[in-house]
């Protein structure tokens, strides 16, 4: 749980990234981590607080060397979530995998 009380998924060795809610269902298919805090909680968030809660997702699976796929890349865009997340991955030490269908740590 956060400070807020939103919890959060643990991170495993692979966490799925995309549109909502499609994310979701891919990761759930796979057994995979993702991010997801209760709908009426985001609704309630500022665009600032939005952003901090996701990174602190991504810098969780990050620490754990988690391998990121994209549920679909049809969702990047560049004012989406999903373009942010790719690019603070990219940031932090991670490559896109050979097919682009997520990305992985440098080591």
């Amino acid at each position: 749980m956060t400070a807020a009380g939103i919890s959060k998924v643990a991170v495993g060795s692979i966490a799925v990234l995309g549109s909502y809610p499609q994310y979701i269902a891919k990761a759930i298919e796979i057994g995979a981590s993702f991010f997801q805090i209760p709908m009426d909680a985001w609704d309630n968030m500022t665009e600032a607080q939005r952003w901090a809660a996701n990174t602190a997702f991504l810098d969780q699976a990050i620490a754990n060397g988690a391998t990121f796929l994209v549920e679909s890349a049809k969702a990047i865009r560049d004012s989406s979530f999903l373009y942010r997340e790719i690019q603070y991955l990219l940031d932090h030490g991670y490559k896109w995998l050979e097919e682009l269908s997520g990305l992985a740590p440098l080591n």
